[in-house]
């Protein structure tokens, strides 16, 4: 993956997970993900992922029964408010409706 700072990082499905973040051009959207097991073999064991619907960083990042969920941060100057569900099995990303 390329040089990434304020992702946000979580662990489902034995894999990590980096999401979003800063690089040097701004906020970015994609997400990588590490697989440990693919490191014991000659395989690349980083691979990208479906990226999210917005760039954002500086996101509240948990991992619950196999998935993810990511809160709040910030898109370049804007802070973002929008919640959204990560299912690795599926790679989709879904928005969660604010409890507010």
């Amino acid at each position: 993956p390329q040089p990434i700072m304020n992702a946000g990082i979580a662990v489902a499905n034995g894999r990590i997970f980096i999401i979003g973040g800063e690089n040097q051009t701004g906020t970015v959207d994609s997400v990588y993900v590490y697989n440990p097991s693919l490191d014991i073999s000659d395989q690349n064991s980083w691979s990208e992922v479906s990226a999210l619907e917005n760039p954002r960083a500086n996101m509240a990042v948990v991992s619950l029964a196999d998935l993810i969920y990511i809160f709040g941060g910030a898109q370049s100057s804007t802070d973002e408010y929008f919640g959204y569900q990560y299912s690795p099995s599926d790679d989709i990303w879904q928005p969660i409706e604010s409890p507010m």
